[in-house]
């Protein structure tokens, strides 16, 4: 697994730098599909493409890894999520209930 960190600037002097966004990722030995279990925003940075951002710093491991795909479990009332990995090129195979 990889966990991934985005950290901003601090907001007042004295304070320590603010984690805007993370991204796990979970991979298996000798498995060509990396998942993504999952990415999160704070609410103050959403908007501004960190999640497009950390999903093809997710892709770019992946590959490097020697993966040939991603899959993600999206909740179907995430409008964002959904939108985000769709703009990324993802494209769903299946639905739970």
């Amino acid at each position: 697994a990889e966990i991934l960190l985005s950290q901003q600037a601090p907001a007042a002097p004295g304070e320590g730098p603010r984690l805007l966004g993370s991204a796990v990722i979970l991979y298996r030995k000798r498995a060509q599909v990396a998942r993504v279990y999952s990415i999160a925003v704070a609410a103050s940075a959403r908007g501004r493409g960190l999640a497009s951002a950390l999903l093809a710093e997710v892709e770019r491991r992946a590959q490097r890894r020697g993966c040939e795909r991603l899959s993600a479990e999206i909740r179907c009332d995430n409008a964002a999520s959904l939108a985000t990995f769709q703009r990324a090129g993802f494209v769903a195979c299946g639905r739970y209930e």
